[in-house]
């Protein structure tokens, strides 16, 4: 699962991006790929795949923080800061990640010029620095150096018509099905109440109809369960009333994280107060799943892993800014 926003432009001289990853085991490293997918001993395709060590495979959760600086004097600062935890059932003790940079460069003539200072402590526990400089071939005409550029008033970015972000708060009621192996019987929890909570974005596309995104928590049988709605889908009729309909991902923070398909169906009262929505949900995560790989999973178990079926119902307010 791999989440991400990014701030194009935070007042006159900022941008901001943050990006979050969790993958499970066996994550690039499995009998069909030897390696795992990797050019020259790097794995391609995410950056905390190569904290481990060889051949261990591991699930991690990955973080990463950048922030663009248009400096008074020119040119573009950049700050980054990243940081990664294996998880504790791998082939060794790992540490936590820590590592942070700091660039700055600008353009000159055609090209753009200049350095950067790395440092952090990795997996290992062992520290590390690199001070680096640099030239690339950049036409002032770039979009970089435009980015860089001392920024005028008529620069100032508008949010589109129709566009929103909204926070919804309420409360759920939750039941899990639970399938841990073939030789252990199928059980199931009652409804149980939790707060309920959201964040989201959509903007209108049609007349009638929006799309948009949310990351949503609620509480099952004592665990949080984060609802990634990739697609999230609005009718509104009329000047109140909306149905919506949603696809993404879940995951159920087990003894180690579980991922399964995320859907549902909902109901909106819009405009009770100018703002001010009413909304009631129904949402399942589909075989949210995970290895058996610590102490506490089954003994004996004829199979390598577990599934939980999960029903929530949401009732919640919503206000849109």
């Amino acid at each position: 699962l791999s989440l991400g926003i990014d701030f194009p432009k935070l007042g006159e001289r900022l941008d901001l991006t943050y990006e979050f990853s969790e993958w499970q085991n066996g994550w690039y490293t499995n009998g069909v790929y030897g390696d795992g997918l990797v050019n020259r001993g790097r794995v391609i395709g995410h950056w905390g795949a190569d904290q481990r060590v060889r051949g261990d495979d591991v699930g991690a959760q990955s973080h990463s923080l950048r922030l663009g600086i248009a400096p008074a004097l020119g040119g573009s600062l950049e700050l980054r800061y990243r940081t990664l935890a294996n998880e504790s059932y791998g082939a060794r003790d790992y540490s936590r990640l820590h590592a942070a940079s700091l660039r700055y460069s600008r353009v000159w003539r055609a090209l753009r010029v200049g350095a950067e200072i790395h440092g952090g402590r990795d997996t290992r526990g062992e520290g590390f620095a690199r001070l680096e400089a640099f030239v690339q071939h950049a036409p002032p005409e770039s979009a970089e150096s435009a980015r860089s550029a001392e920024p005028r008033a008529s620069e100032k970015q508008q949010r589109p018509a129709g566009a929103e972000v909204f926070v919804d708060a309420g409360a759920s009621a939750g039941r899990a099905w639970i399938d841990l192996d073939p030789t252990v019987p199928k059980t199931s929890t009652s409804f149980e109440a939790s707060p309920h909570f959201a964040i989201g974005v959509r903007r209108a596309v049609s007349q009638r109809q929006d799309l948009g995104m949310r990351l949503e928590l609620d509480v099952v049988d004592g665990d949080v369960l984060l609802g990634a709605r990739a697609l999230d889908y609005r009718l509104r009729l009329g000047s109140h009333f909306a149905l919506s309909a949603f696809l993404g991902a879940a995951r159920y923070d087990l003894a180690t994280p579980a991922y399964g398909l995320y859907g549902g169906l909902g109901t909106q009262w819009r405009n009770v107060r100018p703002g001010w929505d009413l909304g009631l949900d129904a949402k399942y995560a589909l075989e949210v799943a995970r290895d058996h790989l610590v102490a506490s999973d089954p003994p004996g178990a004829t199979r390598p892993d577990s599934f939980h079926d999960l029903l929530v119902l949401s009732a919640y307010l919503s206000r849109s800014f």
